[in-house]
């Protein structure tokens, strides 16, 4: 009996090492040469400025930006792989109380304001390529082609208001961070079970604040099978300071900002075959004071408070899919701007 209890109780042990075995996945990204996928960035955000002239009631105004691009594996190796990012779709809307509203969409069009305003800087992007180089840690060493895209957009957009308000974040950390590392930094780089736990921290130019520091705290939630493929589910946290000793120096007269508190929460998933992630979805929460100056004679500092609140979505698929999409979404009525 006691024979029996002992081979039941080790096959019940070796029976627990397997699941648990089982349950361990390789969340490396596989990169192959050759291939490639579409992928959809969007990120809508809403603001609220209080404090000073804006008074208790906040002023609300909301935008919302997409990427789409074609993603390429072109070379892959220990050391360095390099993506090409061929753009394929952008899309921006934007809402004021007293600047109205405007949207334009690379594929469905937009409105008269949208035509006008925004449509000079996002019909450069297309077809433009930008080349990024990934070290063995999956973060962005390097970026090729950016002087081209910024030659197309000072061509078609240079003057335009929104355009200068934006070009700045057209650099390797700008562009590397949103369009590739806010999807690959949540990955673990290596094998992880479920319950497993990991951080990791990116850093990323946004001026006029400085460099940003964000750390990820990371968990494999689970593993399921989701159309026909094993899918890996990974939740994360966000918390966002700012580097101060690279703020820029405070600027006579000009408001001065100060990142108060950023948060973000959000879910990954990841094909476990090839350890690329699939989609993804976050809200984000910032508040940023700006200090300013009072007028001569009336009051001293004045204060402004701005609180972003912000969805970050990422979707992929085929070529092919991707293809059928624009043609059903040329046919659907102009772009209009939308709430996040």
């Amino acid at each position: 009996m006691r024979r029996t209890l002992g081979i039941v109780t080790l096959w019940g042990v070796a029976a627990a090492l397997a699941v648990s075995a089982a349950e361990r996945v390789d969340l490396r990204p596989h990169f192959k040469p050759g291939q490639k996928r579409y992928v959809e960035i969007t990120e809508a955000t809403e603001q609220k400025i209080s404090g000073a002239m804006f008074g208790d009631k906040p002023m609300v105004t909301r935008n919302s930006t997409t990427y789409g691009f074609v993603e390429e594996v072109i070379q892959a190796a220990k050391d360095a792989t390099q993506i090409k990012l061929t753009f394929d779709r952008r899309g921006l809307s934007l809402e004021h109380p007293m600047a109205g509203s405007a949207a334009f969409d690379t594929d469905r069009g937009g409105d008269d304001q949208g035509k006008q305003m925004v449509a000079p800087i996002l019909r450069p992007w297309i077809g433009q390529s930008v080349i990024l180089t990934i070290g063995p840690d999956v973060k962005v060493t390097d970026v090729k082609g950016l002087e081209a895209l910024r030659a197309a957009l000072e061509k078609s957009a240079s003057g335009n208001m929104l355009y200068e308000q934006t070009k700045e974040s057209l650099t390797k950390d700008g562009l590397g961070s949103r369009l590739f590392e806010a999807r690959y930094s949540v990955l673990p780089n290596k094998e992880v079970a479920v319950g497993d736990q990991w951080e990791e921290t990116i850093r990323t130019d946004a001026p006029p604040l400085g460099t940003l520091v964000s750390k990820y705290t990371c968990k494999l939630e689970k593993i399921e099978p989701r159309e026909g493929r094993k899918v890996a589910v990974i939740g994360y946290t966000v918390k966002t300071t700012v580097d101060k000793s690279t703020a820029p120096p405070a600027q006579p007269g000009q408001p001065q900002p100060e990142l108060k508190e950023m948060t973000s929460t959000g879910t990954l998933l990841v094909d476990v075959a090839s350890g690329l992630p699939i989609e993804q979805n976050s809200t984000s929460k910032a508040r940023i004071e700006l200090t300013a100056q009072g007028p001569p004679g009336g009051q001293g500092e004045m204060v402004i408070h701005v609180d972003n609140t912000s969805k970050f979505s990422v979707r992929t698929m085929s070529v092919e899919e991707r293809a059928k999409l624009r043609t059903k979404q040329a046919a659907e009525p102009a772009a209009k701007p939308a709430k996040p």
